[in-house]
């Protein structure tokens, strides 16, 4: 899934290939995504993606497992300046692919069973990571 967005960074549109694959290489890949919801913005894994054809017109939809749960912040996770996540009540939710901002590279944490950090290495997730914990 291709998607671009304009960088927080240099304010110029940059793209993101997005996959979602039981099979990539030889290894399941299904890359995370940030959303825009109507109260903010969440990260979700990516689980399946779809077009619908209504009337004519081609819908991208995308199905996916929102990690939009409650995480205690930790102080060392503040010192380090860590962005922590992990899945909410809802196990899977169906959203359009045009509500994609952007993709973000996130990893789990091997210290705490069904939390994961978002990486901000690239420039522009360093940018909007420090405005999402400014809220």
């Amino acid at each position: 899934l291709k998607v671009n967005y304009q960088s927080q960074e240099t304010w110029k549109q940059t793209t993101d290939y997005l996959r979602c694959n039981p099979l990539f290489y030889g290894q399941p890949r299904y890359d995370h995504v940030i959303l825009a919801m109507e109260d903010g913005e969440i990260f979700s894994r990516l689980v399946f993606i779809f077009s619908i054809m209504l009337g004519g017109v081609c819908h991208p939809m995308i199905l996916v497992t929102p990690l939009d749960g409650e995480v205690m912040l930790h102080d060392k996770d503040k010192d380090l300046g860590f962005y922590r996540i992990c899945p909410g009540r809802e196990k899977v939710e169906m959203f359009s692919a045009r509500d994609i901002i952007r993709g973000a590279l996130v990893t789990i944490d091997r210290e705490r069973a069904g939390e994961f950090l978002v990486v901000d290495t690239d420039p522009d997730m360093f940018c909007r990571l420090n405005s999402l914990r400014d809220t």
